[in-house]
């Protein structure tokens, strides 16, 4: 399966919106993810690829602007993937 699929499935699910609304550029500002259902869902991508995001993390590239969006998200999950173990 498509792995920017994947994580608007996961997204979907957790946050209970449609995948339609899931756009690249829709903010992430706007999803009203509080912070247990942020560590949900680098839970569950953390176990849907293998990878580790740390809320730190994902914190400083959210204030670097690098992932303001479902498609920066999407990205930063894709090169985590990619690197090596």
């Amino acid at each position: 399966m498509e792995t920017a699929k994947r994580i608007r499935e996961i997204l979907a699910e957790e946050l209970e919106v449609s995948q339609d609304e899931l756009s690249e550029d829709r903010l992430l500002s706007e999803l009203d993810m509080d912070s247990l259902t942020l560590i949900q869902l680098l839970t569950d991508f953390q176990e849907e690829f293998g990878i580790d995001i740390s809320i730190h993390e994902l914190n400083q590239h959210q204030d670097s602007s690098k992932i303001q969006t479902v498609g920066g998200l999407i990205q930063l999950i894709e090169e985590e993937i990619q690197k090596p173990s």
